[in-house]
């Protein structure tokens, strides 16, 4: 789901479903799926760590959505997907996540690059985290998949044992809450222009959907999107 910093977000909701293409052509001539479940299933992650956001969509992503020596940024970053492919493509990028171990491994993978862009990882909750602080400005892009519960969704994998982790929220209104503060707070750090970029899928457990899609569309509006 992309957004626009000063777009209507009812311009998105009258759109058709038949008017979304099943792929996307950029400049560069790379071609892709739009489903990220598409993405997933044909890569080969490089660490354990749960949930990350596949490397090829967030290339994509950053090629589309932003320029060069813009800024990126990812509040829940876990491994460091998002900052680091910012910086092989010429943008800075910040990785904020409320796990400190995974700021541990994200930087252990950022010490491995070569580009003469810099990525700034940092404990921090998307809730509450203030970009400007960091860097001076606002941010450009901000590309993020917010850890749906694991008591909710069922997953087996953890991330961490941070309580007020929102993957480790109990109830369906309890996550939706919490994300709703992660997406206004993504909203106040974000330049008036930027865009927002969540990776996100509907779920069912046991007959219940969980229409994540259409919250994370609704919230984005009522916080101002």
């Amino acid at each position: 789901m992309m957004l626009n910093r000063e777009s209507k977000l009812n311009d998105y909701m009258e759109l058709d479903e038949s008017e979304f293409p099943d792929s996307y052509e950029l400049m560069t001539k790379i071609k892709s799926p739009l489903s990220v479940l598409k993405y997933n299933l044909t890569f080969l992650f490089s660490d354990n760590y749960p949930a990350k956001m596949n490397p090829d969509f967030a290339r994509d992503m950053i090629l589309m959505y932003s320029k060069e020596n813009d800024t990126v940024w990812d509040g829940c970053c876990g491994s460091g997907t998002v900052p680091i492919m910012a910086t092989r493509l010429g943008r800075y990028g910040i990785g904020t996540d409320i796990n400190p171990k995974a700021i541990t491994l994200a930087r252990q993978h950022s010490e491995k690059e070569t580009s003469k862009y810099v990525s700034i990882f940092q404990t921090g909750d998307a809730r509450h985290v203030q970009i400007p602080d960091l860097i001076g400005n606002k941010v450009d892009l901000i590309l993020s998949s917010l850890p749906f519960g694991l008591n909710i969704a069922g997953d087996k994998n953890h991330y961490s044992g941070e309580e007020c982790d929102l993957s480790n929220s109990e109830t369906y209104e309890r996550f939706f809450q919490q994300a709703e503060m992660v997406i206004k707070n993504y909203f106040d750090n974000l330049r008036g222009g930027g865009v927002l970029i969540l990776d996100a899928r509907d779920r069912t457990k046991e007959g219940k959907l969980y229409d994540l899609i259409n919250y994370f569309r609704d919230s984005c509006k009522r916080v101002g999107f």
